[in-house]
Protein backbone atom coordinates (compact mmCIF):
# COMPACT_ATOMS: atom_id res chain seq x y z
CA UNK A 1 0.00 0.00 0.00
CA UNK A 2 1.65 3.10 -1.01
CA UNK A 3 -1.05 5.32 0.21
CA UNK A 4 0.09 5.97 3.93
CA UNK A 5 -2.95 7.84 5.40
CA UNK A 6 -2.36 7.11 9.17
CA UNK A 7 0.32 4.61 10.56
CA UNK A 8 -0.97 2.81 13.13
CA UNK A 9 1.38 3.05 16.59
CA UNK A 10 2.33 0.08 18.51
CA UNK A 11 0.29 -0.74 21.45
CA UNK A 12 2.05 -1.61 24.87
CA UNK A 13 -1.62 -2.36 26.50
CA UNK A 14 -4.40 -3.90 25.72
CA UNK A 15 -8.33 -3.58 27.41
CA UNK A 16 -8.94 -6.64 28.71
CA UNK A 17 -12.08 -6.67 26.16
CA UNK A 18 -9.55 -6.22 23.14
CA UNK A 19 -6.05 -8.74 24.33
CA UNK A 20 -4.81 -10.92 21.88
CA UNK A 21 -5.70 -14.49 22.56
CA UNK A 22 -7.01 -17.80 20.40
CA UNK A 23 -8.73 -20.64 21.56
CA UNK A 24 -7.47 -23.70 22.40
CA UNK A 25 -8.72 -27.25 22.58
CA UNK A 26 -10.40 -26.73 25.17
CA UNK A 27 -12.48 -23.55 23.78
CA UNK A 28 -10.28 -21.43 26.55
CA UNK A 29 -9.01 -17.82 25.80
CA UNK A 30 -5.00 -17.73 25.83
CA UNK A 31 -3.16 -15.13 24.98
CA UNK A 32 -1.01 -15.37 21.66
CA UNK A 33 0.55 -13.65 18.86
CA UNK A 34 -1.46 -11.22 16.78
CA UNK A 35 -2.17 -12.47 13.03
CA UNK A 36 -2.31 -9.11 11.69
CA UNK A 37 -1.37 -5.41 12.47
CA UNK A 38 -3.04 -2.22 11.67
CA UNK A 39 -1.12 -0.94 8.70
CA UNK A 40 -3.48 2.24 7.84
CA UNK A 41 -6.76 3.82 8.18
CA UNK A 42 -8.15 5.76 5.05
CA UNK A 43 -10.40 8.61 5.59
CA UNK A 44 -12.38 9.92 2.20
CA UNK A 45 -11.63 13.56 2.36
CA UNK A 46 -7.25 12.59 2.91
CA UNK A 47 -7.89 10.35 -0.34
CA UNK A 48 -9.55 13.08 -2.83
CA UNK A 49 -13.24 11.71 -2.74
CA UNK A 50 -14.64 13.99 0.47
CA UNK A 51 -15.79 12.35 3.67
CA UNK A 52 -17.38 8.72 4.03
CA UNK A 53 -20.81 8.48 5.07
CA UNK A 54 -22.18 5.03 6.80
CA UNK A 55 -20.06 2.79 4.31
CA UNK A 56 -21.79 -1.07 4.00
CA UNK A 57 -19.84 -3.33 2.06
CA UNK A 58 -16.25 -3.98 0.29
CA UNK A 59 -15.52 -6.04 -2.67
CA UNK A 60 -11.93 -6.28 -3.80
CA UNK A 61 -12.35 -7.80 -7.84
CA UNK A 62 -9.30 -9.94 -9.27
CA UNK A 63 -7.45 -6.69 -10.60
CA UNK A 64 -7.44 -5.75 -7.31
CA UNK A 65 -9.84 -2.89 -7.67
CA UNK A 66 -11.61 -1.82 -4.08
CA UNK A 67 -15.01 -1.03 -4.47
CA UNK A 68 -17.10 0.95 -1.83
CA UNK A 69 -20.79 1.04 -1.08
CA UNK A 70 -20.93 4.48 0.53
CA UNK A 71 -24.33 4.65 1.41
CA UNK A 72 -24.74 7.48 3.61
CA UNK A 73 -23.69 9.37 0.22
CA UNK A 74 -25.66 7.33 -2.31
CA UNK A 75 -22.71 6.48 -4.65
CA UNK A 76 -20.10 3.77 -4.87
CA UNK A 77 -16.52 4.75 -5.20
CA UNK A 78 -13.66 2.54 -7.50
CA UNK A 79 -10.10 2.84 -6.07
CA UNK A 80 -7.16 0.51 -7.61
CA UNK A 81 -5.17 -1.04 -4.60
CA UNK A 82 -3.40 2.22 -3.40
CA UNK A 83 -6.93 3.73 -2.62
CA UNK A 84 -5.87 6.05 -5.65
CA UNK A 85 -9.68 6.78 -6.95
CA UNK A 86 -10.88 5.45 -10.04
CA UNK A 87 -14.42 6.22 -10.12
CA UNK A 88 -17.25 7.40 -8.69
CA UNK A 89 -21.74 5.94 -9.15
CA UNK A 90 -23.73 8.04 -7.83
CA UNK A 91 -25.92 8.34 -11.06
CA UNK A 92 -26.98 5.36 -13.51
CA UNK A 93 -28.97 6.00 -17.11
CA UNK A 94 -31.94 3.50 -17.40
CA UNK A 95 -33.74 3.85 -20.53
CA UNK A 96 -32.16 7.33 -21.43
CA UNK A 97 -33.27 8.59 -17.85
CA UNK A 98 -31.26 10.05 -15.34
CA UNK A 99 -31.50 8.50 -12.13
CA UNK A 100 -29.78 8.80 -8.61
CA UNK A 101 -28.67 5.82 -6.43
CA UNK A 102 -30.28 5.66 -2.71
CA UNK A 103 -28.08 4.31 0.29
CA UNK A 104 -26.74 1.39 -1.74
CA UNK A 105 -26.37 -1.39 0.74
CA UNK A 106 -24.03 -3.86 -1.45
CA UNK A 107 -21.62 -3.67 -4.15
CA UNK A 108 -20.21 -6.56 -6.41
CA UNK A 109 -18.05 -6.77 -9.41
CA UNK A 110 -17.64 -9.11 -12.24
CA UNK A 111 -16.91 -9.36 -15.86
CA UNK A 112 -17.08 -5.80 -16.49
CA UNK A 113 -20.30 -5.00 -14.92
CA UNK A 114 -20.57 -3.67 -11.55
CA UNK A 115 -23.39 -4.80 -9.41
CA UNK A 116 -25.38 -2.21 -6.78
CA UNK A 117 -27.84 -3.12 -4.34
CA UNK A 118 -29.78 -0.08 -4.38
CA UNK A 119 -31.38 -0.68 -1.24
CA UNK A 120 -33.71 2.57 -0.75
CA UNK A 121 -34.67 2.12 -4.50
CA UNK A 122 -35.93 -1.54 -3.85
CA UNK A 123 -33.85 -2.89 -6.57
CA UNK A 124 -30.50 -4.62 -7.46
CA UNK A 125 -28.59 -3.10 -10.96
CA UNK A 126 -25.75 -3.79 -12.61
CA UNK A 127 -23.80 -1.12 -14.52
CA UNK A 128 -21.62 -0.98 -17.58
CA UNK A 129 -18.33 1.19 -17.59
CA UNK A 130 -20.75 4.24 -19.08
CA UNK A 131 -22.95 3.68 -15.66
CA UNK A 132 -25.71 2.44 -17.97
CA UNK A 133 -28.01 -0.23 -16.26
CA UNK A 134 -27.61 -3.68 -18.15
CA UNK A 135 -29.13 -5.84 -15.76
CA UNK A 136 -32.20 -5.08 -12.92
CA UNK A 137 -33.36 -7.04 -10.57
CA UNK A 138 -37.05 -5.83 -8.19
CA UNK A 139 -39.16 -7.27 -6.05
CA UNK A 140 -40.12 -11.21 -7.08
CA UNK A 141 -44.00 -12.33 -7.76
CA UNK A 142 -44.32 -14.81 -5.19
CA UNK A 143 -47.31 -15.79 -2.60
CA UNK A 144 -44.47 -16.09 -0.56
CA UNK A 145 -43.85 -12.16 0.06
CA UNK A 146 -46.91 -10.30 0.80
CA UNK A 147 -47.98 -7.35 -0.94
CA UNK A 148 -46.98 -4.32 1.14
CA UNK A 149 -43.48 -6.01 1.73
CA UNK A 150 -41.18 -3.92 1.29
CA UNK A 151 -38.22 -4.78 -0.93
CA UNK A 152 -34.42 -3.95 0.20
CA UNK A 153 -31.48 -5.92 -0.64
CA UNK A 154 -28.73 -5.86 0.62
CA UNK A 155 -26.06 -7.97 -0.19
CA UNK A 156 -25.80 -9.06 -3.82
CA UNK A 157 -23.17 -11.93 -5.37
CA UNK A 158 -22.85 -13.68 -9.10
CA UNK A 159 -21.16 -16.90 -10.09
CA UNK A 160 -19.25 -17.46 -13.24
CA UNK A 161 -22.51 -18.48 -15.20
CA UNK A 162 -24.01 -14.87 -14.42
CA UNK A 163 -26.58 -16.17 -11.96
CA UNK A 164 -27.26 -13.40 -8.84
CA UNK A 165 -27.71 -14.25 -5.19
CA UNK A 166 -29.26 -11.84 -3.27
CA UNK A 167 -29.65 -11.55 0.68
CA UNK A 168 -32.47 -9.08 1.30
CA UNK A 169 -33.94 -7.69 4.63
CA UNK A 170 -36.65 -9.47 5.97
CA UNK A 171 -36.74 -12.15 3.92
CA UNK A 172 -36.22 -15.52 6.08
CA UNK A 173 -37.02 -18.15 3.45
CA UNK A 174 -33.46 -17.98 2.09
CA UNK A 175 -31.23 -16.27 -0.77
CA UNK A 176 -33.12 -15.05 -3.38
CA UNK A 177 -31.43 -16.32 -7.04
CA UNK A 178 -31.93 -14.56 -10.46
CA UNK A 179 -31.09 -16.13 -13.80
CA UNK A 180 -28.44 -14.88 -15.92
CA UNK A 181 -31.47 -13.71 -17.91
CA UNK A 182 -32.49 -11.93 -14.94
CA UNK A 183 -35.92 -13.87 -14.11
CA UNK A 184 -36.36 -14.57 -10.56
CA UNK A 185 -35.39 -18.65 -9.96
CA UNK A 186 -36.35 -18.95 -6.42
CA UNK A 187 -34.81 -18.82 -3.09
CA UNK A 188 -32.21 -20.66 -2.47
CA UNK A 189 -30.95 -22.80 0.64
CA UNK A 190 -33.18 -21.38 3.55
CA UNK A 191 -31.77 -21.52 7.30
CA UNK A 192 -33.27 -24.22 9.61
CA UNK A 193 -35.08 -23.26 12.76
CA UNK A 194 -32.63 -23.21 15.36
CA UNK A 195 -34.10 -25.45 18.45
CA UNK A 196 -33.21 -23.68 21.38
CA UNK A 197 -35.27 -24.41 25.24
CA UNK A 198 -37.82 -21.65 23.85
CA UNK A 199 -38.90 -23.12 20.51
CA UNK A 200 -39.32 -26.17 22.27
CA UNK A 201 -41.36 -25.18 25.03
CA UNK A 202 -42.94 -23.03 22.42
CA UNK A 203 -43.78 -26.31 20.32
CA UNK A 204 -44.82 -28.03 23.45
CA UNK A 205 -47.56 -25.29 24.68
CA UNK A 206 -48.95 -25.17 20.62
CA UNK A 207 -50.27 -28.93 21.23
CA UNK A 208 -51.58 -27.58 24.79
CA UNK A 209 -53.46 -24.52 22.93
CA UNK A 210 -56.44 -24.19 21.17
CA UNK A 211 -56.54 -22.23 17.88
CA UNK A 212 -56.59 -18.66 19.07
CA UNK A 213 -54.19 -19.57 21.82
CA UNK A 214 -51.52 -20.62 19.12
CA UNK A 215 -52.12 -17.52 16.74
CA UNK A 216 -51.26 -15.20 19.61
CA UNK A 217 -47.80 -17.30 20.00
CA UNK A 218 -44.88 -15.86 18.30
CA UNK A 219 -43.98 -17.51 14.77
CA UNK A 220 -41.08 -19.85 14.90
CA UNK A 221 -39.75 -19.30 11.78
CA UNK A 222 -36.05 -19.29 10.19
CA UNK A 223 -33.67 -16.38 10.59
CA UNK A 224 -32.59 -14.09 7.48
CA UNK A 225 -29.17 -14.16 5.32
CA UNK A 226 -27.20 -10.79 6.48
CA UNK A 227 -24.03 -11.63 3.90
CA UNK A 228 -23.14 -14.19 1.39
CA UNK A 229 -19.57 -14.68 -0.43
CA UNK A 230 -19.04 -16.22 -3.52
CA UNK A 231 -15.68 -17.78 -4.11
CA UNK A 232 -13.26 -18.96 -7.24
CA UNK A 233 -15.21 -22.25 -7.60
CA UNK A 234 -18.89 -20.86 -6.95
CA UNK A 235 -19.03 -22.02 -3.66
CA UNK A 236 -21.92 -20.04 -1.94
CA UNK A 237 -20.69 -19.00 1.68
CA UNK A 238 -23.40 -17.34 3.91
CA UNK A 239 -23.68 -15.31 7.13
CA UNK A 240 -26.17 -15.20 9.73
CA UNK A 241 -26.21 -12.80 12.64
CA UNK A 242 -28.34 -14.39 15.16
CA UNK A 243 -27.43 -17.88 15.64
CA UNK A 244 -25.19 -19.80 17.95
CA UNK A 245 -23.87 -21.91 15.76
CA UNK A 246 -23.24 -23.04 12.02
CA UNK A 247 -23.22 -18.83 11.87
CA UNK A 248 -21.71 -19.61 8.27
CA UNK A 249 -22.83 -22.02 6.22
CA UNK A 250 -20.98 -23.47 2.56
CA UNK A 251 -24.09 -24.44 0.76
CA UNK A 252 -24.22 -26.71 -2.58
CA UNK A 253 -26.46 -26.88 -5.12
CA UNK A 254 -29.28 -28.01 -3.67
CA UNK A 255 -28.64 -25.53 -0.70
CA UNK A 256 -27.36 -27.99 1.77
CA UNK A 257 -24.80 -27.17 4.35
CA UNK A 258 -21.28 -28.81 3.29
CA UNK A 259 -19.03 -26.93 5.34
CA UNK A 260 -17.43 -29.47 7.25
CA UNK A 261 -14.58 -31.27 8.47
CA UNK A 262 -12.68 -34.29 9.18
CA UNK A 263 -14.76 -36.42 11.63
CA UNK A 264 -17.62 -33.90 12.32
CA UNK A 265 -19.87 -36.79 10.35
CA UNK A 266 -18.35 -39.37 11.96
CA UNK A 267 -19.99 -39.90 15.82
CA UNK A 268 -17.18 -38.74 17.48
CA UNK A 269 -17.23 -37.26 20.76
CA UNK A 270 -16.83 -33.46 20.14
CA UNK A 271 -16.28 -31.68 23.26
CA UNK A 272 -13.97 -28.61 23.80
CA UNK A 273 -13.46 -26.17 21.08
CA UNK A 274 -16.83 -26.37 18.52
CA UNK A 275 -15.74 -25.94 14.59
CA UNK A 276 -19.38 -25.37 13.74
CA UNK A 277 -19.38 -22.31 15.96
CA UNK A 278 -17.64 -19.52 14.88
CA UNK A 279 -16.52 -16.28 16.49
CA UNK A 280 -16.18 -15.96 20.40
CA UNK A 281 -16.92 -19.55 22.06
CA UNK A 282 -16.67 -17.57 25.67
CA UNK A 283 -18.84 -14.75 26.27
CA UNK A 284 -20.92 -13.34 29.23
CA UNK A 285 -25.14 -13.45 29.62
CA UNK A 286 -26.69 -10.20 30.46
CA UNK A 287 -30.00 -10.27 32.10
CA UNK A 288 -30.15 -14.09 30.62
CA UNK A 289 -29.25 -12.91 26.98
CA UNK A 290 -26.13 -14.76 25.95
CA UNK A 291 -23.71 -12.21 24.25
CA UNK A 292 -22.41 -14.20 21.09
CA UNK A 293 -20.83 -12.68 18.25
CA UNK A 294 -22.08 -11.17 15.53
CA UNK A 295 -21.11 -12.60 12.44
CA UNK A 296 -22.08 -9.71 9.68
CA UNK A 297 -19.42 -10.75 6.52
CA UNK A 298 -17.19 -13.07 5.39
CA UNK A 299 -13.83 -13.38 3.08
CA UNK A 300 -12.22 -16.88 1.29
CA UNK A 301 -8.92 -16.40 -0.13
CA UNK A 302 -7.38 -18.57 -2.52
CA UNK A 303 -5.60 -20.56 -0.16
CA UNK A 304 -8.99 -21.51 1.37
CA UNK A 305 -8.67 -19.25 4.52
CA UNK A 306 -12.01 -18.21 6.04
CA UNK A 307 -12.18 -14.45 7.99
CA UNK A 308 -15.12 -13.90 9.58
CA UNK A 309 -16.60 -10.72 10.68
CA UNK A 310 -17.73 -10.11 14.09
CA UNK A 311 -19.66 -6.56 14.49
CA UNK A 312 -20.91 -7.53 18.38
CA UNK A 313 -16.91 -6.98 19.23
CA UNK A 314 -15.28 -5.34 16.27
CA UNK A 315 -12.97 -8.60 15.53
CA UNK A 316 -11.59 -10.86 12.53
CA UNK A 317 -11.61 -14.39 13.32
CA UNK A 318 -9.34 -16.31 10.84
CA UNK A 319 -9.56 -19.87 10.10
CA UNK A 320 -8.37 -22.65 7.81
CA UNK A 321 -10.09 -24.64 5.53
CA UNK A 322 -11.56 -27.30 8.12
CA UNK A 323 -12.58 -24.68 10.72
CA UNK A 324 -9.13 -24.63 12.70
CA UNK A 325 -8.74 -20.74 14.54
CA UNK A 326 -5.82 -19.19 13.26
CA UNK A 327 -5.91 -15.82 14.30
CA UNK A 328 -8.40 -13.45 16.18
CA UNK A 329 -7.67 -9.33 15.56
CA UNK A 330 -9.01 -6.18 15.85
CA UNK A 331 -11.70 -4.97 18.68
CA UNK A 332 -14.30 -2.21 19.85
CA UNK A 333 -12.74 0.80 20.61
CA UNK A 334 -11.19 4.60 19.30
CA UNK A 335 -8.08 2.79 18.89
CA UNK A 336 -6.09 2.51 15.51
CA UNK A 337 -7.24 -0.84 14.22
CA UNK A 338 -10.38 -1.23 15.90
CA UNK A 339 -13.77 -0.29 15.36
CA UNK A 340 -16.87 1.50 16.51
CA UNK A 341 -19.29 -0.34 13.90
CA UNK A 342 -17.33 -2.78 11.43
CA UNK A 343 -19.54 -4.08 8.58
CA UNK A 344 -17.54 -5.33 6.04
CA UNK A 345 -14.29 -7.40 5.09
CA UNK A 346 -12.57 -8.08 1.96
CA UNK A 347 -8.89 -8.65 1.08
CA UNK A 348 -6.32 -7.06 -2.05
CA UNK A 349 -3.59 -9.23 -2.10
CA UNK A 350 -2.15 -9.89 1.47
CA UNK A 351 -3.90 -7.07 2.95
CA UNK A 352 -7.30 -7.61 5.23
CA UNK A 353 -10.05 -4.03 4.62
CA UNK A 354 -12.52 -3.87 7.30
CA UNK A 355 -14.98 -0.72 6.53
CA UNK A 356 -16.04 0.81 9.75
CA UNK A 357 -19.66 2.70 9.11
CA UNK A 358 -19.33 4.94 12.45
CA UNK A 359 -15.96 6.34 12.62
CA UNK A 360 -16.32 6.41 8.18
CA UNK A 361 -13.16 4.63 7.14
CA UNK A 362 -11.32 1.46 5.79
CA UNK A 363 -8.65 -0.08 7.96
CA UNK A 364 -5.98 -1.99 6.27
CA UNK A 365 -4.30 -4.47 8.16
CA UNK A 366 -0.71 -6.04 7.59
CA UNK A 367 -0.04 -9.67 7.79
CA UNK A 368 3.01 -10.36 10.90
CA UNK A 369 5.64 -12.96 10.36
CA UNK A 370 3.79 -15.41 12.83
CA UNK A 371 1.07 -15.17 10.46
CA UNK A 372 2.86 -15.58 7.14
CA UNK A 373 4.46 -18.94 8.90
CA UNK A 374 1.27 -20.46 9.30
CA UNK A 375 0.01 -19.55 5.94
CA UNK A 376 3.25 -21.15 4.49
CA UNK A 377 2.49 -24.52 6.69
CA UNK A 378 -0.82 -24.12 5.41
CA UNK A 379 0.36 -24.10 1.63
CA UNK A 380 3.17 -26.41 1.98
CA UNK A 381 0.31 -29.02 3.13
CA UNK A 382 -2.06 -28.60 0.31
CA UNK A 383 0.70 -28.61 -2.01
CA UNK A 384 1.21 -32.72 -0.75
CA UNK A 385 4.59 -31.22 1.24
CA UNK A 386 4.01 -32.79 4.67
CA UNK A 387 7.39 -32.45 6.15
CA UNK A 388 7.91 -29.09 4.73
CA UNK A 389 4.63 -28.20 6.64
CA UNK A 390 5.46 -30.03 9.59
CA UNK A 391 8.59 -27.82 9.95
CA UNK A 392 7.11 -24.61 9.45
CA UNK A 393 4.50 -25.96 12.04
CA UNK A 394 7.35 -26.55 14.70
CA UNK A 395 8.51 -23.03 13.94
CA UNK A 396 4.66 -21.75 14.95
CA UNK A 397 5.16 -23.47 18.12
CA UNK A 398 7.91 -22.46 19.28
CA UNK A 399 6.25 -18.95 18.92
CA UNK A 400 2.73 -19.90 20.12
CA UNK A 401 2.87 -23.26 21.84
CA UNK A 402 -1.41 -22.69 22.28
CA UNK A 403 -2.38 -22.81 18.89
CA UNK A 404 -4.17 -26.28 18.56
CA UNK A 405 -4.02 -26.67 14.32
CA UNK A 406 0.21 -26.75 14.60
CA UNK A 407 -0.04 -30.13 16.61
CA UNK A 408 -2.15 -31.23 14.13
CA UNK A 409 -0.22 -30.58 11.66
CA UNK A 410 3.04 -32.14 12.55
CA UNK A 411 0.79 -35.21 13.79
CA UNK A 412 -0.45 -35.41 10.66
CA UNK A 413 2.67 -35.47 8.43
CA UNK A 414 4.04 -37.81 11.16
CA UNK A 415 1.18 -39.84 10.64
CA UNK A 416 1.68 -40.09 6.69
CA UNK A 417 5.44 -40.58 7.11
CA UNK A 418 4.08 -43.76 9.13
CA UNK A 419 5.65 -42.81 12.30
CA UNK A 420 2.15 -43.50 14.73
CA UNK A 421 3.26 -43.30 18.05
CA UNK A 422 4.85 -39.84 17.58
CA UNK A 423 1.89 -38.70 15.22
CA UNK A 424 -0.38 -40.30 18.31
CA UNK A 425 1.14 -37.67 20.88
CA UNK A 426 0.68 -34.15 18.50
CA UNK A 427 -2.37 -35.34 17.21
CA UNK A 428 -3.63 -36.19 21.13
CA UNK A 429 -2.45 -32.33 21.91
CA UNK A 430 -4.16 -31.27 19.27
CA UNK A 431 -7.32 -32.70 20.01
CA UNK A 432 -7.15 -34.33 16.34
CA UNK A 433 -9.65 -36.83 16.92
CA UNK A 434 -10.27 -38.12 13.61
CA UNK A 435 -6.53 -38.35 13.12
CA UNK A 436 -5.85 -40.02 16.31
CA UNK A 437 -7.95 -42.69 15.55
CA UNK A 438 -6.57 -43.15 12.33
CA UNK A 439 -2.84 -43.27 14.20
CA UNK A 440 -3.97 -45.69 16.61
CA UNK A 441 -5.38 -48.35 14.40
CA UNK A 442 -2.19 -47.91 12.51
CA UNK A 443 0.00 -48.06 15.51
CA UNK A 444 -2.17 -51.18 16.50
CA UNK A 445 -1.45 -52.75 12.93
CA UNK A 446 2.25 -52.37 12.99
CA UNK A 447 2.39 -53.58 16.51
CA UNK A 448 0.41 -56.48 15.81
CA UNK A 449 2.51 -57.37 12.47
CA UNK A 450 5.69 -56.88 14.20
CA UNK A 451 5.32 -58.79 16.84
CA UNK A 452 2.78 -61.51 15.42
CA UNK A 453 5.57 -64.53 16.17
CA UNK A 454 5.55 -63.83 19.37
CA UNK A 455 2.05 -62.68 20.06
CA UNK A 456 0.04 -65.32 19.38
CA UNK A 457 1.59 -68.36 20.84
CA UNK A 458 1.72 -66.02 24.26
CA UNK A 459 -2.16 -65.33 23.42
CA UNK A 460 -2.65 -69.40 23.16
CA UNK A 461 -1.03 -69.82 25.70
CA UNK A 462 -2.52 -67.16 28.48
CA UNK A 463 -5.74 -68.88 27.03
CA UNK A 464 -4.97 -71.97 28.27
CA UNK A 465 -3.72 -71.19 31.50
CA UNK A 466 -6.91 -69.29 32.26
CA UNK A 467 -8.80 -72.26 30.93
CA UNK A 468 -6.67 -74.50 33.76
CA UNK A 469 -7.48 -71.93 36.39
CA UNK A 470 -11.10 -71.65 35.87
CA UNK A 471 -11.66 -75.97 36.47
CA UNK A 472 -9.04 -75.37 38.98
CA UNK A 473 -11.31 -72.65 40.43
CA UNK A 474 -14.54 -74.67 39.55
CA UNK A 475 -13.09 -77.73 41.51
CA UNK A 476 -12.24 -75.69 44.78
CA UNK A 477 -15.86 -74.24 44.96
CA UNK A 478 -17.68 -77.75 44.37
CA UNK A 479 -15.49 -79.52 47.28
CA UNK A 480 -16.17 -76.23 49.12
CA UNK A 481 -19.91 -76.81 49.07
CA UNK A 482 -19.65 -80.64 49.63
CA UNK A 483 -17.55 -79.98 52.76
CA UNK A 484 -20.22 -77.27 53.87
CA UNK A 485 -22.82 -79.93 53.04
CA UNK A 486 -21.15 -83.16 55.22
CA UNK A 487 -20.77 -80.78 58.27
CA UNK A 488 -24.56 -79.27 58.52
Amino acid sequence: MLVVILLCSSLTTYAAENKNYIYNEYAEAVSAPTGYLCEQVVFGDEIGVGKLKAPSDLYVDSQNNIYVADSGNNRVLVFDKDFTPLREISTVILNGEQQTLASPGGVFAAKGLVYICDTANARAIAVDENNEVVRMFLKPETSLLADDFEFKPSKISVNSAGTVFMAVSGIYQGLLQYSDSDEFIGFFGANKVEVTAQVIIQNMWKNIFSDEQRESLARTIPTEYTNLYIDDEDMILTATATVNTEQIKMLNSAGQNILVYPGSNSGLLQKGYNRSNFGDQQYNNIKGTPQTSVINDINVDEDEVLAVLDNKRGRIFVYDSEQNPLCIFGGKGNQKGYFKNAVAIDKCESFYLVADSEMNSITVFKETEYMSLIRKALNEYSLGNYNGSAEYWKKVIDINSSLPVAYKGVGRALLINGDYEEAMEYLQIGDDRFYYSMAVEQYRREFLRDNFIWFVPTVVIGLFVFVKLMKILKRLIVNSGKKRGVKE
